[in-house]
Formats: C-alpha cells, sequence, structure tokens
C-alpha cells in the first residue's frame, strides 16, 4: 500500500548504469526503418536479431528480434553491475538464469530474472565499452552557445542547423505497469541499489502509493534522476506490461528537428514537445511500428545521495506542453493484453485521464472490476475497491488545472483536489444553512479521510459553484456541464438497488431539488421535490420516531447520531415540500398530520451527541397549537432559528392551504379565523424583540442568524398577508375594500424587513426568498452593474444569479375600478415585475410584493 522508506546498503547488487532493453517485432525491416528515423545507428546484425547503438559507451542500446508468435514482445531491461564482485552477488538471488553475451557487441555475460506476468530483468558485466564519439549531430551544422540577455557569449557566429533524426546518446529509462506493484517493488529495491526519486500518492489516500521514480544510488556520484519507474495497473489488465523506453538526445534543438523528421516520415506522435515535472526533462513520446511507446528526452534532473526522496500528491506530468491523450496509460502495442481504457470513451479533454469506480460502472457495468487510472498511472484491485477517484492537485496553485476524466461519469468535472476542497469549504460556509444536511465536521473529516460519497460530493461542490458562481478557477461551461448531467442523471429511477434507500443517496436528490428550485423554480424543480418526498414517506422518514412505521434504517444498530442525520433530512424534504407547493397551488405530498419524527436538537455546525436532558419536541396536531411548539423551542434553548423555521413554515403552509380554498367560500371564513389565532399566539410566544427586523447586535447576534431570524418574520408576515387579501368582490365593495386595507400593515411590516436586507447572505438562507424578477418585455440577462443598481434601489431579497432585465422605465398605476385592482392582483401573484412611483403611498402595496419572492398563485373568479 504505501512504500517504505528506502535506503542504500552494501548487502544490495549495486549497479552502475541502465543499458540496453529487448524486443521483440514481427516485421524487422518495418522496424528498421523506424530505427534510422529515431536516430539508432546499427551496430551488428545476425539471422533475425539486430543490435542498435547509441553515440554514448555502451556497444548497445536497443536489441530487437524476429517476433515467435506475430505478437511484439518486450523482453526487459539490462542494468550494468558495478563490479564482477556484484555480478556474482546477483547471481546468488534466487531465480537468476545465466548466460553468455558473445555473440553481442561488446560481448560480455548476463543474469536475467523473470518477474511477475512473465516480465524480465537482466543484469550484465564484461561488456567492452565503446569510446565515446563527443555529440555527434545528423542536425548541428553549427552551434555555438546560447546568447541570453545578460551573457552574449556567441559574437559573430551563427547557428545552423538542418533536417536529419535526433541522434540517440544512450537509453534513459524505462517504466513497467504492474499488477503486484508492491511485491515488484520490494523486489527490485530490496535486491538492487534502486531508490525513489519521488513517491506518488492518492490523495484521498495518503497511505496508497501509486507510482514511483527509482534513480540508482551511486553514493555521492550523481546519477539520472529516474532509471525506472513503476506504477500500478489497473485490475482489468489481465498481464502487466511496459508503458514506454526512453532515449537521451542532445538538447532542445535536436529534440525539436528530430520531431519534425519523424512526423515528416509518417511516423505517429503520441505526445509531445513538453517539459515533464518530477524528472524535469523535455519530452517527445512517439510510437513504434508494433505500438510501443518510446521517447526522445533532454536535460533530465540529476540526484545523488543527498537528494531526499520526495512523497507527495499525484500531479500533472508537465509544466507545458499538449494536452496528455486520453490512452497515455493504456498498454498501447497491436498486441495489448487489454483494451485501452481511453477507446471506451469518444474524445474529450485528453488531459482527463481518470475513471474512479463510479464512472466505470457507468462505462462497463456492475459486473467489470472499475480501473483506478491517474492521469496513465494506474491503481491495482486491492487498493481501488471504494476508491472515489482520483485528480491532479497542484500544490502551487498553479493557472494549469488539475483533472478528472472529462468523458468519465461527471461530465466537465475538472477540479484538483485543493480547488475541491475549497468549494466545499465555501458550500458549509454560505449554502449549507439554508439546506442544512450534514455535520460539517464529520463530513468533512471523512472527505479527507478519502470516504465521502463521491456523487455527492461532486453534486455538493456543482452546486456551489452554481449558486455562488461563477468560479475563477472552473469554467461555467464546465460547471453547467456537470450540473446538467447531475440533473439528468441522478433520480429516484436510476438509483442503485443497494444505494436506493441510503441517507446519502437521499442527500443527493434533496442537494439537487433544493438547486433545481433554487435556480429554477417551476414545474420541472415541482416534480423532483414530488418524487423525492414519496419516496422519503415509502421507507417512513417522516415517522422517525416511531419505530414500528420507519424504515429507512436499522434502529438497532443506528447510533443518536445517525438518527439525528436523517432528521435533518426530513426537515429538509419537508421545507422544499411546502415551498414547492406553495409556488404551485398544489397539495402538499407531506402531510402535517402524519409527521412523528422530532425537531432536531443537535447544531450541524458542532460534534453531534444529543444532550440527553433535552425532550423532543414534535409539531402539534392542530395549527392552533403551533405556538406551544415554539415556546418549547425557545425554552429548549438549542437550535432555535432553524427549529422556528420548521413553525413559521407550517403556519406558512397553512396559509398556502387556505389560498387553494378561496373558491370554497363555505369552509374559508373558519379556516382563516383559526390561522389568524394561531398567528396572534404565535407572536406572543415568540422571544422579545424577534419580530423586530433590525439585527440584535447587543446580544451577539451574527448576520447569518440575522437573516435566517429575517427568513421566519418574512413567512410570518407573508402568511398573515395571505389571509387579508380579499377572496372575490362578490358585489360587496365595502368589505373588499375593508380587506384591502387590513392587508396594507403585513405589507407595511413586509418593507420593514426588506429594508434590513443584505444580499450577501442570499446563498444561506432558504430557497423560498429567491425567485425570478422579470418583465414580460424584455428577458435578456442582467448586468452586474444593473443588478448593482436594482439591488440598492429595491432592497429585496432576490438572488443576482437569476436577475432579469426589467425596464427601468416600466412603471404599472394602481387602476381606480377593482376589477383592475384584481387583474393587478394576478400580475402581482405570478411576479411579473411591477414598478411603483417612488413617494406614491397609494401604490405601495405592489412595490412591496414585487420585492417579495415567494410565488403564490391565486384563484380567479
Amino acid at each position: 500500500m504505501r512504500i517504505p522508506e528506502i535506503t542504500n546498503n552494501p548487502t544490495k547488487v549495486q549497479l552502475a548504469r541502465i543499458a540496453h532493453v529487448y524486443f521483440e517485432h514481427p516485421d524487422l525491416d518495418v522496424f528498421v526503418e523506424f530505427a534510422k528515423d529515431w536516430g539508432f545507428v546499427e551496430a551488428k546484425r545476425n539471422e533475425g536479431k539486430i543490435w542498435f547503438r547509441g553515440y554514448g559507451v555502451d556497444p548497445y542500446v536497443y536489441v530487437v528480434s524476429k517476433s515467435r508468435d506475430g505478437h511484439p514482445r518486450f523482453g526487459g531491461a539490462a542494468f550494468v553491475a558495478k563490479s564482477e564482485e556484484e555480478f556474482e552477488k546477483a547471481t546468488l538471488i534466487p531465480g537468476a538464469t545465466a548466460s553468455s553475451l558473445a555473440d553481442a557487441p561488446g560481448g560480455g555475460k548476463m543474469i536475467t530474472f523473470t518477474r511477475s506476468d512473465d516480465t524480465q530483468f537482466h543484469i550484465v558485466y564484461g561488456q567492452v565499452e565503446r569510446e565515446a564519439e563527443g555529440v555527434p549531430s545528423a542536425t548541428h551544422e553549427v552551434q555555438g552557445p546560447y546568447n541570453g540577455p545578460f551573457q552574449k557569449p556567441r559574437k559573430g557566429t551563427f547557428q545552423r542547423y538542418r533536417e536529419g533524426p535526433a541522434l540517440v546518446h544512450k537509453l534513459g529509462h524505462f517504466g513497467l505497469v504492474y499488477r503486484d506493484f508492491d511485491t515488484e517493488i520490494s523486489w527490485y529495491t530490496g535486491n538492487f541499489n534502486f531508490v525513489p526519486s519521488n513517491v506518488l500518492y492518492h490523495w484521498d489516500f495518503s497511505n496508497i502509493d501509486v507510482l514511483t521514480f527509482l534513480h540508482l544510488d551511486l553514493g555521492k556520484e550523481f546519477s539520472d534522476h529516474h532509471a525506472m519507474f513503476m506504477q500500478r495497473a489497473p485490475p482489468e489488465v489481465k498481464k502487466s506490461y511496459l508503458h514506454h523506453t526512453s532515449y537521451e538526445v542532445a538538447d532542445f534543438d535536436e529534440q525539436l528537428i528530430g520531431h519534425e523528421y519523424l512526423a515528416k516520415k509518417g511516423h505517429e506522435s503520441v505526445w509531445g514537445v513538453g517539459r515533464h515535472i518530477l524528472g524535469s526533462q523535455i519530452f517527445d513520446y512517439w510510437k513504434d511500428p508494433s505500438g510501443f511507446k518510446i521517447e526522445h528526452y533532454a536535460d533530465g534532473d540529476l540526484v545523488n545521495e543527498d537528494t531526499p526522496t520526495t512523497r507527495e500528491v499525484v500531479g500533472p506530468l508537465s509544466i507545458w506542453g499538449p494536452e496528455l491523450p486520453k490512452d497515455f496509460g493504456d498498454d498501447t502495442t497491436n498486441a495489448a493484453s487489454s483494451a485501452p481504457i481511453g477507446s471506451q470513451f469518444t474524445q474529450g479533454d485528453q488531459g482527463d485521464l481518470f475513471l474512479t469506480p463510479e464512472q466505470d460502472f457507468i462505462v462497463h457495468g456492475p459486473d467489470v472490476v472499475p480501473p483506478g487510472e491517474i492521469e496513465g498511472l494506474y491503481l491495482s484491485q486491492g487498493e481501488v475497491d471504494g476508491f472515489e477517484g482520483f485528480g491532479l492537485h497542484d500544490a502551487t496553485n498553479s493557472p494549469m488545472p488539475a483533472v478528472v476524466h472529462a468523458n468519465s461519469q461527471y461530465p466537465g468535472y475538472l477540479l484538483s483536489p485543493g480547488q475541491e476542497r475549497d468549494l466545499l469549504v465555501h458550500f458549509f460556509d454560505e449554502v449549507h444553512p439554508a439546506i442544512p444536511l450534514f455535520r460539517i465536521g464529520y463530513f468533512l473529516k471523512i472527505y479527507d479521510d478519502g470516504l465521502a460519497e463521491k456523487t455527492l460530493l461532486v453534486a455538493i461542490v456543482t452546486v456551489t459553484a452554481k449558486v455562488l458562481g461563477p468560479i475563477s478557477f472552473w469554467k461555467p461551461e464546465d460547471v453547467e456541464q456537470c450540473m446538467k448531467f447531475l440533473l439528468e442523471a441522478v433520480s429516484p429511477e436510476t438509483a442503485s438497488q443497494d444505494t436506493h434507500n441510503s441517507l446519502d443517496s437521499f442527500r443527493l436528490e434533496c442537494l439537487l431539488a433544493y438547486y433545481e428550485f433554487h435556480q429554477f423554480p417551476g414545474s420541472s424543480s415541482w416534480m423532483r421535490i414530488s418524487r423525492l418526498s414519496r419516496r422519503a414517506y415509502t421507507v417512513g422518514v417522516n415517522q422517525i420516531d416511531n419505530p414500528e412505521l420507519c424504515s429507512a434504517f436499522d434502529r438497532t444498530i443506528a447510533t443518536e447520531d445517525e438518527i439525528e442525520d436523517w432528521r435533518y433530512l426530513f426537515w429538509c424534504i419537508y421545507c422544499l415540500d411546502s415551498y414547492s407547493n406553495i409556488s404551485a397551488g398544489a397539495p402538499f405530498v407531506v402531510e402535517f398530520e402524519s409527521i412523528n419524527t422530532a425537531l432536531t436538537r443537535s447544531p450541524h455546525d458542532q460534534a453531534h451527541g444529543t444532550p440527553s436532558s433535552l425532550s423532543k419536541i414534535f409539531l402539534p396536531d392542530d395549527i392552533e397549537d403551533i405556538w406551544k411548539t415554539a415556546k418549547e423551542i425557545v425554552s429548549n434553548g438549542v437550535m432555535i432559528n432553524y427549529n422556528l423555521h420548521m413553525v413559521t413554515t407550517t403556519t406558512l403552509r397553512q396559509a398556502g392551504y387556505i389560498m387553494r380554498l378561496r373558491t370554497e367560500g363555505k369552509r374559508l371564513p373558519a379556516k382563516i379565523t383559526a390561522l389568524r389565532s394561531a398567528l396572534s399566539a404565535l407572536r406572543l410566544s415568540l422571544p422579545s424583540r424577534y419580530l423586530n427586523p433590525a439585527r440584535n447586535v447587543l446580544s451577539g447576534e451574527s448576520c447569518v442568524d440575522h437573516h435566517i431570524r429575517l427568513t421566519n418574520i418574512l413567512h410570518l408576515h407573508m402568511a398573515h398577508l395571505i389571509i387579508t387579501i380579499p377572496p372575490r368582490l362578490n358585489g360587496n365593495e365595502a368589505e373588499f375594500a375593508q380587506s384591502w386595507l387590513e392587508s396594507v400593515e403585513p405589507c407595511q411590516n413586509i418593507v420593514s424587513v426588506v429594508e434590513q436586507w443584505d444580499n450577501q447572505h442570499s446563498p444561506r438562507i432558504d430557497p423560498a426568498i429567491f425567485q425570478r424578477v422579470q418583465d414580460k418585455y424584455n428577458d435578456t440577462r442582467l448586468t452586474y452593474a444593473e443588478i448593482d443598481y436594482l439591488l440598492s434601489k429595491s432592497k429585496t431579497p432576490l438572488h443576482p444569479k437569476v436577475l432579469y432585465r426589467s425596464s427601468a422605465a416600466s412603471t404599472t398605476t394602481l387602476d381606480a375600478n377593482t376589477n383592475g385592482m384584481a387583474m393587478n392582483l394576478d400580475n402581482m401573484w405570478s411576479f411579473d415585475i411591477v414598478w411603483a412611483h417612488e413617494n406614491s403611498p397609494n401604490e405601495a402595496p405592489y412595490a412591496i410584493v414585487a420585492s417579495l419572492t415567494l410565488q403564490l398563485p391565486i384563484q380567479q373568479t
């Protein structure tokens, strides 16, 4: 799981350098042409075998044989033992097989080890080294030193180049994708002087290492940053495989000229030119005729025993260069042992090479083990179980985004772990108060431990970006794409059987229902909330404190904290059901009389542990007793604003119910009288100064608590306004006029609340206080300057993200006749914006209600 600290010691076989690699190719003639274009020089040829060299000391760097079965094959890498004593030491390692290199250029002898999945590793000694030729070049005619900004040593001479291949100096490194990653790391570092330069770990699981770059520890002598690297293979891979081999060239100019030369010759480029972060080398990846990835590199890092091993979270592979191809991590040979992961998807952001378990479930179905791929770097079966996916973390806050798979289960979700956590913190600070579903500290802990349910996490972050946006590091179109996917993909119908009734599954649907009602109140959001409410009913979330009727959780093993989490869920659903059906003028799904779930007792922003001394509080069976519930809430002294919100929402529900009865005159007066009485008693039961809209600074009331209280006050005033508005004229003009005059008081009260409103706190309050401001003549978006002007003038609790352009010159005057009055009432309730003349007291009710954002229908005669 985690690579232990590794140091070199004399008991290990000391290797001096990497020497060469072995390959089998189906068509040697085709490969020879590629080798010439690549910059290899043929050193020797026997029947069915060719040795290629560079211009360094090694007699050869690449050995190719005719494939035995027509399939390409990697035969392993060979390293030079530091001395004959070290070579003999290697012969004592179990599994060593000795052979002669008499027929090879430079002669010598070799030991071969066969490792897991038939991968091979070789140790050579006794080869006669070549005399290095300096730095020959097929591309440089004249090259002098570089002229910099302040030092210009090249004077009077000119840089001149020509077309040609980038000649290879030496074999630099190779990489293996191992299924048995931990065992192989232990074998290589336990028997030889391989020491990690860098270890990369999963950001959600810091105890799980996924890749390491290994250098040869030569003591004080410097060696290449890595001679080999190893990464975990994805679990669906049937056999470990070679990632790529890499060969050093002279410099950047040679590398780029070689790149153009290979392209002109028709060879297939994979990725490059760019510069890696770890190792720092300038890279250029290509495919050979058999599909093996092969790299030219220049200007790599050097390390020695004084260079500390770094251990860091996986991050971007390059500091500059083209986007990473989607199949960079795959076995792309013509005889690949597993289908390329990238080929399962359509082309998207080529830098996004991640598959989480949830993403793979969508692509392959539940019977296929999902891969854990990290920008071409993999995780094995044992570690991938339960993972929530990988991302690339840029610890330096580089503008280059760290990414996850754009073509995965979460299209457009392009965040680094740091960016993800930043939005998560913003969610709990600025959005969660409006829909408190989580114990904040507990959720952040399971997130940091990598145990948060991924789809829920993505939804939290995306909703936050949409509500608080725009986000500087996340493109609006990507946020929109991810949000659209979540809204379309997540529903009771698409939930799996295993997770259908889990708490997180309900939370996910609740969060999306909140978002849709918050941003786009209308039939779609109403239906989403209705389905959620009915689903909650099926498991008895409305009967949490009646064990016989609640099957949402196993009461024998559930802790009180977990049960409290379910209560939070229910009351969020209760509010959403209330808001949506008041807006729609429809019956409520959650019946007031069916609730046997206590109000919450544990603050969501503190560790749970419900005080045993606090008794459970329930909503009353009769609206006329709602004041008793309020009095108990105040007396308990815990969660006062939150639980009073349930009380005021219940009152508003009753007012909405009365709205639906306006055509049924016989029952209406009694209902209105009961609600009037309940409202009066409720006001008297509230704490002193609770209905005063001014912030109570002396008592230490925070701005957020103040606005939550303002929301509750608005509920009460709105309920009062609803029951005072005359339902119809019915020929009794005096009665109608009297009712209308009575509505002035709640209108004035609403104005006093609105005057105290600060829009920066709008995301923290419930979505009933959000609504579209629109003008029937113009539906284009407002500019931010217009938004600021509108809010400063009207001081309305409107959310800037859903404002629409309205004509500043548009005004509506009050009709003198009652028919005109009724007509304007209809407009008022449907919330076409109505602008009143300033300083016109006769039009105050219209200006006031235009400021409101709670949509209530009115019945027409």
